[in-house]
């Protein structure tokens, strides 16, 4: 979004993608075009805060996995220590009693 000066005059135009090309539409001057920059730049700062709200989020969910894998990680090497003092072993992925024992 910007303003163009055009014979003198000041003129609000928005920019948007069609394909790949780079499209001016026209809004206006003066009072409209200044209304139309004031909403354009209203839109654009709730957009920016809703990315800011989002990337938190996704921040806040990314320290959880990693404090969840953190425990996983430790309740499997407990249950891992507790079947191989029970006389388990691993075989292909799968805990097995060893050979000889009852």
């Amino acid at each position: 979004m910007a303003w163009e000066t055009r014979n003198g005059r000041a003129y609000y135009y928005r920019k948007r993608r069609i394909g790949r090309r780079i499209v001016s539409e026209y809004v206006g001057g003066g009072s409209v075009g200044q209304l139309a920059a004031e909403m354009d730049a209203l839109a654009q700062a709730q957009r920016q805060e809703r990315r800011a709200r989002e990337q938190a989020e996704r921040q806040k969910q990314q320290e959880l996995d990693a404090e969840l894998e953190e425990a996983r990680a430790a309740v499997q090497a407990a249950v891992a220590a507790t079947l191989q003092a029970a006389g388990f072993h691993r075989h292909k992925g799968q805990w097995r009693r060893r050979n000889g024992r009852s």
